[in-house]
C-alpha cells in the first residue's frame, strides 16, 4: 500500500511541477490574444486540481488527518475544479477556433451555467449526499447525482472535440486544418484519461494527461509565435510571405492580395506619442482580424503599419466590400475606445492569375495601395487649401 501511495503522489507532482512550469512561462507571454489569458487560468485550475488530488490521497490512507467536514470540502474541492478546468479548456478550444468573442454575451454566460451548478451541487454534498456521501467512519460513497459531476465535466471535453472535428471537415486551409487536428487532440488526451478514470478511480490519469496537453500545447503556440507579430498577435511578413507563395503553388487563381495601411500614421506618432501609436495599431489590427475572421481571409502585419490580406472570396464578393467591412468596423471600434483622432485606412490590391510570379502580385497590391493613398493625400490637400 505504501508503494502504491508513493507512485501515486510521485505521477501526481510529476504533473505539478510541470503545470507550475507552464504557468510562469505563460505568465511571461505578451499578446493580444486572449486565449493566451484562458490557457493560464486553465493551467492554475489543473494545479489546484492536481494539489487536491494529493491531499485527498494522503487524507484517505490516514497519513494526514481527515475530519468528516475535511473529507467533504477536500472532494467537493476536487470535483469542482474538474468542471472548472474543463470549462476553461472548451473556452480556449474556442478562442482559438475564433469562435468566442463571436458569441453574445447571454450564450457565453450559458456556457457557465453547468460549472456554477457543479460549484454548488458538489458542496452542498457534503450534507446532502447528493454527489457523494461521507459516512461516519469518514468513507466516501457515490452519491445518487454522481453522474451529474461527471456529465458536467464530459460534457465541455466532448463538445471541445466535436467543434474541433466540425470545424476540420469545413476547413480547406492545410495551415488551419492541422491547428484543428492540433486542438482535438489536445481536448481528447485528459477525455480519454477521464474516461478511464471513472472505472479505475485509484490511479491518478486526470493530473498527468491533463499536464501533458497543456505541455503539448505550450510547444505549440511557442511555435507559432516564431511567425506571429509580437505588438498586435497577427501573423508576421514572414508566415505571410510563406502562405502567400504556397497559394500561389496550389494555383488558387482568382485569389486576391490586398496591401492596406493605416492613414496618417506618422502625424498620430508625431502629435500623441508613440504608446499611442501603438494603440492605434492594436485598435486597427483587432479590427481587422475580426472583420477577416467573418470573410475567412489570412490577415498579417506586414511591417510598420502596413498590413496584408490574402483571400479568395466566394462568388460575387470584391475586395471593396471587404475593406468598406474593415473601416466600418473600425469606426466603431475608435467610438468605443473614444480616441482623440480617428482611424482609416487605404486599401489597394490585385488579382492573382496564372502565372503571375510571386513578387509581381505583391509590387502591384502596393503600387494600388499607394496610387490610393495619392488621391486621398490629394484631396485632403485640395481640402485645406484658403
Amino acid at each position: 500500500m505504501i508503494q502504491y501511495i508513493s507512485i501515486y503522489i510521485e505521477v501526481d507532482i510529476i504533473a505539478l511541477v510541470l503545470l507550475s512550469s507552464l504557468f510562469r512561462k505563460l505568465g511571461q507571454e505578451h499578446s493580444i490574444d486572449l486565449d493566451i489569458g484562458t490557457i493560464r487560468w486553465a493551467t492554475l485550475s489543473l494545479m489546484l486540481l492536481t494539489l487536491t488530488d494529493i491531499i485527498w490521497i494522503l487524507g484517505q490512507n490516514g497519513l494526514i488527518g481527515f475530519s468528516r467536514i475535511g473529507n467533504g470540502f477536500v472532494n467537493a474541492s476536487y470535483m469542482t475544479l474538474t468542471g472548472v478546468s474543463t470549462y476553461l479548456w472548451f473556452k480556449y478550444n474556442e478562442q482559438r477556433l475564433q469562435k468566442w468573442e463571436r458569441y453574445p454575451d447571454s450564450l457565453r454566460m450559458l456556457f457557465t451555467i453547468p460549472c456554477i451548478v457543479l460549484f454548488f451541487m458538489s458542496f452542498a454534498s457534503i450534507w446532502t449526499g447528493w454527489i457523494f456521501s461521507i459516512d461516519a467512519d469518514n468513507t466516501y460513497h457515490r452519491g445518487p447525482l454522481l453522474p451529474v459531476q461527471v456529465a458536467v465535466s464530459f460534457l465541455y471535453l466532448i463538445c471541445a472535440v466535436l467543434h474541433d472535428l466540425i470545424n476540420l471537415y469545413d476547413e480547406k486551409n492545410r495551415a488551419r486544418r492541422l491547428e484543428d487536428w492540433i486542438l482535438a487532440g489536445y481536448a481528447a488526451i485528459p477525455l480519454s484519461a477521464a474516461i478511464i478514470q471513472e472505472f479505475i478511480p485509484y490511479l491518478p490519469l486526470i493530473p498527468i494527461s491533463s499536464a501533458i496537453s497543456t505541455l503539448f500545447l505550450y510547444s505549440r503556440i511557442r511555435e507559432m509565435k516564431i511567425s506571429r507579430d509580437a505588438l498586435t498577435g497577427l501573423n508576421n511578413r514572414s508566415r505571410a510571405d510563406e502562405y502567400l507563395e504556397s497559394m500561389i503553388n496550389e494555383k488558387h487563381d482568382g485569389m486576391y492580395f490586398i496591401m492596406c495601411d493605416i492613414n496618417y500614421f506618422k502625424k498620430i506618432n508625431d502629435t500623441y506619442g508613440h504608446s499611442e501609436g501603438d494603440r492605434a495599431l492594436t485598435l486597427t489590427a483587432s479590427a481587422m482580424k475580426a472583420v477577416c475572421n467573418n470573410y475567412d481571409a489570412f490577415l498579417a502585419r506586414y511591417g510598420g503599419d502596413e498590413f496584408c490580406i490574402v483571400w479568395e472570396p466566394p462568388a460575387m464578393e470584391t475586395p471593396d466590400e471587404l475593406s468598406t467591412a474593415i473601416q466600418d468596423y473600425l469606426d466603431l471600434a475608435c467610438k468605443s475606445a473614444d480616441l482623440k483622432y480617428e482611424i482609416t485606412v487605404s486599401f489597394g490590391w490585385e488579382q492573382y492569375r496564372e502565372p503571375m510570379a510571386f513578387q509581381d502580385l505583391i509590387r502591384r497590391a502596393d503600387r494600388q495601395l499607394y496610387k490610393r493613398k495619392s488621391q486621398i493625400h490629394a484631396a485632403d490637400f485640395k481640402h485645406e487649401e484658403p
